[in-house]
């Protein structure tokens, strides 16, 4: 899978809902993250876990299309 850009399409306050920022999310996908199915019966097909630039280990749910190769992230969090 290969992720070109990452669209939040108004769904910033979810996204960062619990403590991971824009830009933490941003980095972490062009961090070459590890990518895998997400559960069964979730609106987000995907997660993601990486590390931002500053280190921090962060989780990012996502839709992927791609059409766009984009991201479009649902949820995230810092996973320890």
């Amino acid at each position: 899978m290969r992720i070109e850009q990452v669209d939040l399409n108004g769904n910033t306050d979810h996204a960062t809902c619990h403590g991971v920022s824009v830009d933490e999310i941003v980095q972490m996908f062009a961090n070459q993250p590890r990518i895998s199915r997400n559960r069964k019966n979730r609106s987000a097909i995907y997660s993601a876990f990486g590390r931002t630039d500053g280190g921090r280990a962060v989780r990012v749910n996502f839709r992927y299309d791609a059409s766009s190769c984009t991201a479009r992230p649902i949820s995230a969090w810092e996973d320890r």
